[in-house]
């Protein structure tokens, strides 16, 4: 029986329940979703994509944390000497300070010395002057190490449980990395765009070895990634909609960076892009810049004047060089591209790409930010080509003076982002494959490096 009812437009009926006739039944409505942010929610194929990305990044490094052997490169008992001074003396170590004594033992008695061509050196005493006795990654900001200060909280003097507390601790981060850089590719596209530009992205940067290599032993390169994608991140939110909170929120992030790692510069070069992009449009607002900029600049003050008191230098790399003597020749310019043709997209150490693939790869981002720009995504696509520059002449700096060697873990923090809006640009042309050429060039490497560079060395 139908129960007449006036609408709107006069009369109509209903059934006693109140649902119009039209209405599908009860069972055939649109299940209620549970919402994940403001446009994601728990049934978005983007969710799934997401998911794959930090699965296939975590199970990338942590194929590296077990490939590795204990304490494989020269700094890696530095990094986690930082942490120990932090958890058992709660203290910033000093530049001059020696490793704690478990530390030292393990790093002698656990290190595969074979692994690097070499036989084992004379066992360290408590009174060794040479360069792996010392805690000398002390100048390096704190952020990473209090991050890990949970982990050596439950491991306390053991040392070589703390190294991989802390290894798994960098694939978390690396995973983190992975999908951001997604989300980033991903986050103005919408449908099956949306979720081929996420896996595409969030592919290509899981399956680059020097980001796997990052998050599979302990250090500062791969956190320097994710604290320069949280910027991005909310810097574009801050184009979109500038307002007070999210000049606060740039604000806070920035700082973050500051006091992760030195090589988090990069995010100058976003930040400038953005600030001329709303100051365009009229909307910029000296009060946000305010906001914007004072957290970083009391962050870097703070550290700054820490360094200064502690080692007597603003300059953390100088005191360093100070004490210690460079460790690398410095090179010429030629020698630094030489050195990124080889090892741009490879692990920290003495490893080597065909350059042809390192230029192919390099091409292929580049038609990608092209592209991003042809599809409305300027702002993203310039950023990324800024923060590449900088990130570049950082490194040929670096190189030059004989702080670094010329390698990929001076340009990880600039990766996630290029290639994540590379894959934007290549995911807005058809055919539809074409999202996923980034990860399938990544794959390429990765597939290569394990079978003709990992696996032959620590097998």
């Amino acid at each position: 029986m139908r129960v007449p009812t006036t609408g709107p437009t006069g009369p109509s009926t209903s059934p006693p329940g109140g649902r119009p006739p039209d209405a599908p039944p009860a069972d055939r409505r649109p299940p209620a979703v549970r919402s994940l942010g403001p446009t994601l929610n728990w049934r978005d194929p983007r969710v799934a994509a997401l998911i794959i990305v930090f699965c296939v990044g975590a199970l990338h490094a942590f194929s590296y944390t077990v490939a590795f052997p204990p304490w494989h490169i020269e700094d890696e008992p530095q990094h986690v000497d930082y942490v120990s001074k932090l958890v058992n003396e709660l203290r910033l170590p000093s530049i001059g300070d020696h490793l704690d004594r478990p530390i030292l033992d393990s790093a002698y008695d656990d290190r595969d010395w074979a692994a690097y061509g070499l036989s084992a050196p004379a066992r360290p005493t408590d009174d060794s002057t040479d360069l792996p006795s010392y805690s000398y990654e002390a100048y390096h900001p704190p952020v990473p190490y209090l991050l890990g200060v949970p982990v050596l909280m439950v491991t306390r003097h053991q040392a070589l449980l703390s190294l991989y507390g802390l290894r798994m601790l960098t694939v978390l981060a690396a995973a983190c990395v992975c999908t951001l850089a997604a989300h980033l590719a991903a986050r103005r596209f919408h449908g099956g765009r949306a979720v081929r530009a996420a896996l595409g992205a969030g592919l290509a940067v899981a399956l680059l070895p020097a980001i796997a290599d990052s998050g599979g032993r302990f250090n500062t390169d791969i956190f320097a990634a994710l604290a320069v994608l949280i910027a991005v991140l909310t810097l574009l939110r801050w184009v979109e909609r500038p307002g007070s909170t999210r000049a606060w929120q740039v604000g806070a992030a920035l700082a973050l960076a500051a006091l992760t790692r030195e090589t988090t510069v990069v995010v100058v070069a976003p930040l400038v892009v953005a600030g001329v992009v709303v100051a365009r449009r009229r909307q910029l607002r000296l009060g946000e810049l305010a906001r914007m900029l004072a957290p970083p600049a009391l962050a870097v003050g703070a550290w700054e004047l820490h360094l200064q008191t502690s080692i007597g230098r603003f300059n953390g790399a100088g005191a360093f060089v100070d004490r210690f003597g460079r460790q690398f020749p410095a090179l010429g310019f030629g020698d630094v591209i030489s050195g990124l043709l080889s090892r741009g997209y490879l692990p920290y150490g003495h490893w080597g790409l065909p350059a042809v693939i390192t230029v192919l790869v390099f091409v292929m981002l580049v038609a990608g930010l092209v592209l991003a720009d042809r599809v409305g995504r300027r702002v993203e696509a310039l950023t990324a080509a800024a923060m590449l520059v900088l990130q570049l002449l950082v490194m040929v700096g670096s190189s030059s003076t004989g702080l670094n060697t010329a390698s990929a873990r001076l340009l990880l923090p600039s990766y996630p982002v290029v290639i994540a809006m590379a894959t934007a640009g290549w995911a807005s042309i058809r055919p539809r494959v074409a999202a996923y050429l980034p990860a399938l060039a990544t794959l390429v490497m990765a597939s290569w490096f394990m079978v003709a560079e990992l696996w032959p060395t620590y097998r």
